[in-house]
């Protein structure tokens, strides 16, 4: 359930986005995948990362399997199988051609081992070149656990904010983290870009969603979006 704000890349044209971030960006990229199917578009979910192998019937083994997917109306998850029942990312080149064909991909550019709240490290996340867009997702769930307990890759997130790791995270130290790591032009390189605040599961955590996009809006970033999900969406 997107609670405010509109993503503007439902306009026809194609596009490759990119999601980064921690708290609910596979459970986000499938409601967009679903969206964007229902509209009849060759929607594209792969990763440069990892992710876990759908469904049989949205998993294409090939290119072949790709286009008989999205003839039925359906989207088509790509990868290289590998162990836990997971996909890796393709090469670049398969990746690249793959694209080419489709109306809308999402790529999961980012790992957070299921935490709300995580600092890249300087390898990533893997965007490539290509991606038009950037989606920024961050785990309204982070909000009022320590670092210890709501983050992935502590040690990044107690350095680059210069405490321990039983500091407990507010909205400020949340939106450094968004701005200055994830929004910085290091990483969107010019690209369009989205800021979704995820989890927003109670009043509380809207609350405090609605604090954090005031503190970004007042930094520039106009585009944030309050979303949160019943369930994992994976069919």
């Amino acid at each position: 359930m997107i609670h405010e704000g509109e993503f503007h890349f439902f306009d026809g044209k194609q596009h490759k986005i990119a999601l980064v971030g921690a708290g609910g960006k596979t459970t986000l990229m499938y409601h967009l995948a679903k969206e964007s199917a229902k509209k009849g578009w060759k929607t594209l979910i792969t990763t440069t990362t990892h992710i876990y192998r759908p469904e049989e019937k949205f998993y294409a083994h090939d290119r072949l399997e790709m286009i008989h997917l999205w003839q039925q109306g359906m989207y088509a998850v790509v990868g290289e199988a590998c162990e836990y029942q997971k996909l890796k990312g393709l090469s670049e080149e398969m990746l690249e051609e793959l694209m080419k064909l489709a109306d809308i991909t999402l790529i999961e550019a980012d790992g957070a081992k299921h935490m709300p709240c995580k600092v890249p490290k300087k390898t990533e996340p893997v965007i490539p070149k290509s991606c038009d867009i950037i989606m920024i997702v961050m785990g309204m769930d982070a909000i009022g656990k320590t670092i210890e307990n709501g983050c992935f890759r502590i040690e990044e997130v107690t350095q680059f904010l210069n405490v321990s790791k039983r500091t407990i995270l507010t909205t400020e130290y949340m939106m450094r983290i968004l701005l200055e790591k994830y929004a910085s032009k290091e990483m969107i390189k010019g690209r369009e870009y989205y800021i979704v605040l995820n989890k927003c599961d109670t009043i509380e955590r809207k609350d405090y969603a609605k604090k954090l996009s005031f503190l970004l809006k007042e930094h520039g970033v106009s585009n944030v979006i309050l979303t949160s999900f019943d369930e994992e969406i994976r069919k």
